[in-house]
This record gives structure tokens, sequence and C-alpha cells, in this order.
């Protein structure tokens, strides 16, 4: 989630700390899950059969259709990580004040925004199966068709879980994911700047600083670690 492209909205006070209280428990959620996952013996995620349907549920979320029921999640995560390092929300992004106007409820954003965060959201969940497609042992890959519903609902949702636990904490994969969610953040961006009459050079994942790298690798584990929560949540 990024605050470059956005609409300044009036969010009520009340509105803002009742968010910040749900999105710091769905947090807890998300830490509970991890710890859960560090329980079970497994030295590489890659060797489990439950890859499958975490392929099955990348595959559901390439999909338009379905896109908009774990972006909320992805937000919320990353809301709470934004709280939890002093953020608050604000008319405009300010890094020194530590003010960033996409700290608000999904649901009180600007078409603009949804726009922005489903292409950017579409992106990362068609990077992570292409990546985990490629992964070592995985057999029966699922290809992404109008049967991909269905193939959801026959997943094992907190085995699913599991697994995007165990890949949320695999430097291996994430340092494999990396390069191309960032170059997918970096186009998405641009477009949206495009709308805008705004012509603005990116960097590329070549170019971003150690802690630059941090941060997006962080980012990432908000993408995963969504998908563990909205799984584990009975969906």
């Amino acid at each position: 989630m990024f605050s470059h492209i956005s609409t300044v909205t009036e969010i009520a006070p009340d509105t803002l700390a009742s968010y910040q209280q749900e999105v710091l428990r769905k947090m807890k959620q998300v830490q509970d899950l991890l710890e859960v996952s560090r329980s079970f013996n497994r030295a590489s995620v890659v060797d489990s059969l439950e890859i499958q349907d975490a392929l099955v549920v990348l595959g559901y979320f390439q999909c338009a259709d379905h896109i908009d029921e774990i972006i909320p999640y992805v937000h919320d995560l990353w809301s709470a990580k934004a709280f939890a390092q002093g953020f608050r929300y604000g008319s405009t992004f300010k890094q020194k004040t530590k003010r960033n106007e996409l700290l608000k409820p999904y649901e009180a954003f600007t078409q603009q925004e949804r726009a922005f965060e489903e292409l950017v959201c579409l992106g990362d969940m068609r990077v992570l199966y292409e990546t985990l497609q490629t992964c070592p042992g995985i057999r029966g890959r699922p290809t992404v068709t109008k049967t991909m519903r269905d193939l959801f609902g026959q997943i094992n949702p907190l085995a699913a879980s599991m697994t995007f636990c165990f890949l949320a904490r695999d430097d291996q994969f994430l340092e494999r994911v990396a390069p191309a969610i960032h170059e997918n953040w970096r186009k998405a961006l641009q477009v949206g700047l495009l709308r805008h009459g705004v012509q603005r050079r990116e960097i590329s994942f070549q170019e971003l600083s150690q802690e630059g790298r941090a941060v997006l690798v962080r980012n990432i584990q908000v993408d995963i670690l969504a998908l563990a929560l909205f799984l584990s949540n009975g969906h």
C-alpha cells in the first residue's frame, strides 16, 4: 500500500480510533497464526503438499471478480504495521510527522484509490503465483481458469493458511519475489500518475537502498499474511 495516489477525504475521529483498534486486533490474530506455524517442524515450505492449495488460492485472487475479497485484509494489515510504527491518518503524506492519508478503512477509499489498490494487488497475486509455481517438487499445478472458484471451495483453508505463514517466513522465497513485486508496484504507480498528467520516474529494484529493500520485504509479508488471515477466518 502506498500513498502516492490519493484524494483527501474527511474521516471522523471516532471512525479512525475504531479502525485502529480493529486492525491491531487483526495483527494480533496474524501473530497467533505465526506462532502456531512455528510449532510445525518443516524445513522448507516447498516440500509441503499444501502448496497446491496455496496455488489455487493465489489463482483465485488473480481474477478481478475476486480480488476485492482480499484487498481489505491486505490494507488492514498494512495499516496495523503503519500504526505500530507511529503513523496516523492525515490529509497528506508527511514522513517527518508520520501522517498518511491512506490510514483509513478501505470502505472510505475513493474509487480512484480502490482502482490503484486493485491494480497493485492483482499484480502481486500474479507474481506470488508464478514464483510459487517454479518451486521444485510442485506437481499438478492448477491453471487460472473459470473453474478456480470450484477448486477454491475444495481446499483445506486452515492448512493453506499455515502454508502462507510458512511462506511469509521463508527468506529465500521473499528474496525471489521481491524484484517482480517492486516492478509491479512501480508500473502501477506510473500508470496512476500518468492518469493525473504527472510524469515521474520511480526507481528500479536494483536502485533500492538496503532499507528500501527491507521495507519492500515487509510489505510482501503483509500480502502473504493477509491470505493466511483470510483463510483462517473460514473463507
